[in-house]
This record gives structure tokens, sequence and C-alpha cells, in this order.
């Protein structure tokens, strides 16, 4: 996943927000930010193509103050 994430991204944050996620398989943007320590932009750049490639799944989209809930369907399904 390390090799895909870095190629899907293009981000040197890819490794971090790939070791995150695995800590937390669900998340906000704004948990992802503090996580990560990325940047607001390159945060949302990460999990918006990531989304695209199908890697993570958008569980709830952004509503006001609410920040969009993002999940990563690999680790679930084995979890779940």
């Amino acid at each position: 996943m390390k090799l895909v994430l870095v190629e899907i991204t293009g981000s040197k944050y890819a490794i971090y927000a790939l070791d995150w996620i695995f800590k937390s398989p669900i998340f906000t943007l704004t948990k992802f930010i503090q996580g990560t320590q990325a940047p607001r932009q390159t945060a949302t750049r990460i999990i918006e193509r990531l989304i695209k490639q199908d890697v993570l799944v958008l569980l709830q989209a952004s509503s006001g103050r609410n920040s969009k809930v993002v999940g990563f369907p690999a680790l679930l399904n084995i979890v779940g």
C-alpha cells in the first residue's frame, strides 16, 4: 500500500498518511490534518485522490461546520 499511496498522491506525506489511516480507518479531514500534520490543502488533495482511486470512501459529506467523514474499506473489511 505504501508504494500505491506514493504513486497516487505524489506527496511527501503519503507514508505518514497511510500509517495514520491504519490507526484510524474512519476519520474526518480535521483529524487527518492533525494526525499527519499535513497542510490543509495537501491533506484535502491526498484524500480526494484516494477517494477517486477507490482507496478511501466518502462515508459522509461535509455539511456546514462538520467535516467530511472518510473510511478505509480495505482495513474495515478485514476487521469487520
